[in-house]
């Protein structure tokens, strides 16, 4: 599962997305903006961040937009993304 925890405006969010789907993947967005439970969760998968996006795979945190991007066509995103646990 693919969890971006964004706020509304933020390109680099917006460019994330672009790029989740341009490689026909799912995920589930999280404005740190709608409710306190994604700012919990969010500060729980990324503690210490003060960027976003952020994005989660299977429970592993890969980062912002620039880690998305070098990483979404590496054998190692298919690692991230067929793991259960992370």
């Amino acid at each position: 599962m693919i969890k971006v925890f964004s706020t509304p405006n933020c390109v680099y969010c917006t460019k994330a997305v672009t790029l989740l789907k341009a490689h026909g993947l799912d995920f589930e967005m999280f404005n740190l903006y709608e409710n306190a439970e994604n700012m919990e969760s969010f500060r729980r998968y990324a503690p210490g961040a003060t960027t976003v996006p952020q994005i989660v795979i299977n429970e592993s945190l890969v980062g912002g937009f620039d880690e998305l991007s070098a990483v979404i066509s590496t054998p190692n995103f298919t690692k991230l993304m067929e793991s259960k646990n992370g």
